[in-house]
C-alpha cells in the first residue's frame, strides 16, 4: 500500500468519526431542544464556574423569568461550552419567534474575552429574534481601548432586536454613546430582584466580622491597609474570619443553588461583612447582613450602591479610615430588612420588554 493511500485512508476514517460525532450531537440538540410549546425563552452563556455572584445571577434571571409568567418549563439554559461547542446546530434549531436572553454580569467590554465571544456569537446566530441581554457592566480597558470600543459598535450598535440593559449609571452612559441605535434599559444588577427566600436562605445567630475581599486584578485595598482595618476589627474585641465568593466545589444544575445559599448562610451568620465585591455586598444586602463596602477599580460597585444606598445597614466607603468610624454604628444595628420595593418600578422594564 502506497503512502499516498494510506493517507487517503486516514482521512476517509477521521472524516467518517467527525461526521459521525456531528450526527450525535445534532441528535441530542434536536431532542433536548424540541418543546411541544412555541414560547420557549432561551438563557444563553449560563456559567459553569465557581464565581457565585455569576451563578446567583442565573438564578435570579430564571427567577425573574417566572415572575413574568414564564413557566420554569418553557425556559431552556445553555452553557458557555455548549454554545461554543455546538452554536451551528444550535441555532438551526432555535425559533426565530424564540426570546433570547444573555446572562448579566460584570463582563461586557474588552476585559472577559470569552463572554465576549458568546454574546457576539448570539448576535450573529440570531439576527432575527428577540435579544435581551440582562444588566451589565461595561468597560473597556488598556492602550487598545479605542479600537476595542469602535470593534464592539459592529456588533452592537443598529441591532432592531436586541436590548441592552445597564446595571450602574456610567455603563448605561457608554452603551448610549457607543450604541446610539440601539435600545438600551438602566435597572439594577438582577440579583436585587430576588430575596433570602429565592435562596432558600434562613436568619440566624450572627457573630463576629466576615471579611470578603477580592485577591486578584481588581484588587483595590492594599495589603497594608487591610492589616490595618484587621487590627482594628481585633482592637475592637471582635473576632473575624475571611471569606471569597467561590464555591468550593465545581458548580452544576444540580447543586448552584445550593452553593450560593451556604454562602448566603455564611453572611446571614456575621455581624458585620467588610467586602469589596459587587455580590459581597448584594449578597449582604439581601441577608440583613451590615455591610461595609470599598470600591474597586472600575465603577460597578459604586454604581450599583447607589441602587440601594437607602438601605441604611449598608455604607459605602473609600478608605479605612471611613470604614473604621462606620464599624460601631453597624454594629448597633438591629432589625435590619432588606426591602427592595423601591427597585420595582426599575425592573417592571424588563418585565414590560419581555411581555411586548
Amino acid at each position: 500500500m502506497s503512502l499516498n493511500t494510506l493517507i487517503d485512508k486516514v482521512y476517509e476514517k477521521k472524516k467518517l468519526y467527525i461526521d459521525q460525532k456531528y450526527i450525535q450531537r445534532k441528535i441530542y440538540w434536536s431532542k433536548r431542544l424540541f418543546k411541544p410549546f412555541s414560547d420557549i425563552v432561551y438563557i444563553i452563556g449560563c456559567p459553569e464556574f465557581s464565581n457565585l455572584g455569576d451563578n446567583a445571577i442565573m438564578i435570579a434571571e430564571i427567577e425573574f423569568l417566572k415572575k413574568c409568567g414564564i413557566p420554569a418549563k418553557h425556559i431552556e439554559c445553555i452553557t458557555e461550552k455548549e454554545f461554543l461547542k455546538d452554536y451551528k446546530i444550535i441555532s438551526k434549531l432555535i425559533k426565530k419567534e424564540s426570546l433570547i436572553c444573555g446572562l448579566g454580569g460584570g463582563n461586557m467590554g474588552n476585559q472577559y474575552g470569552s463572554e465576549e465571544k458568546i454574546r457576539r456569537t448570539m448576535l450573529e446566530c440570531f439576527p432575527n429574534n428577540k435579544m435581551i441581554i440582562f444588566p451589565q457592566t461595561i468597560f473597556f480597558v488598556g492602550e487598545n481601548k479605542d479600537s476595542d470600543e469602535q470593534e464592539s459598535i459592529k456588533y452592537y450598535n443598529g441591532r432592531a432586536n436586541l436590548t441592552l440593559i445597564a446595571r450602574e449609571k456610567e455603563s448605561y452612559r457608554i452603551m448610549q454613546r457607543l450604541y446610539p441605535d440601539t435600545e438600551i434599559l438602566l435597572t439594577p444588577d438582577i440579583v436585587l430582584s430576588a430575596d433570602m427566600e429565592t435562596f432558600d436562605v434562613v436568619p440566624q445567630d450572627r457573630k463576629g466580622v466576615l471579611f470578603c475581599l477580592r485577591n486578584d486584578a481588581e484588587k483595590v485595598l492594599s495589603d497594608e491597609n487591610l492589616y490595618k482595618l484587621k487590627e482594628h476589627v481585633k482592637k475592637s474585641g471582635l473576632e473575624y474570619c475571611e471569606t471569597d465568593m467561590y464555591s468550593d466545589c465545581d458548580i452544576n444544575n444540580d447543586n448552584r443553588k445550593d452553593s450560593i445559599r451556604r454562602k448566603m448562610q455564611e453572611f446571614c451568620g456575621a455581624e458585620l461583612v467588610i467586602t469589596d465585591r459587587l455580590h459581597g455586598m448584594v449578597f449582604a444586602a439581601i441577608t440583613d447582613t451590615p455591610c461595609i463596602v470599598f470600591s474597586n477599580y472600575n465603577h460597578k460597585v459604586e454604581g450599583v450602591y447607589q441602587w440601594i444606598k437607602y438601605l441604611p445597614y449598608i455604607k459605602y466607603v473609600n478608605s479605612v479610615e471611613d470604614a473604621e468610624k462606620y464599624i460601631p454604628e453597624l454594629l448597633k444595628m438591629c432589625c435590619c430588612k432588606f426591602d427592595n420595593e423601591p427597585l420595582t418600578g426599575s425592573f417592571d422594564k424588563i418585565l414590560m420588554l419581555i411581555n411586548q
